[in-house]
């Protein structure tokens, strides 16, 4: 999953901190913190049955449409 759009938007630098939770622990991996935190407030479990629900991308492979890649996930407010 692609948080890119999520935290850095257009803006210069990425969020690294959010209400008071710091997303991080370093620079590759979300700190346990920062997991919960997305996971509330980007609603995983949802945003995961939407975008496989919703066919984000694919290719269709021996007659057979097979989903692939990663969809964009917004805050669970904007659905």
């Amino acid at each position: 999953m692609d948080f890119t759009h999520y935290l850095c938007g257009d803006r210069p630098a990425c969020t690294i901190e959010e209400n008071g939770t710091s997303i991080y622990q370093d620079t590759g991996h979300f700190s346990r913190a920062g997991s919960t935190y997305l996971g509330k407030k980007l609603d995983f479990y949802d945003a995961i049955e939407r975008a496989a629900g919703a066919h984000c991308s694919g290719a269709e492979v021996d007659g057979e449409r097979r989903e692939q890649g990663v969809c964009a996930l917004t805050p669970a407010s904007a659905s």
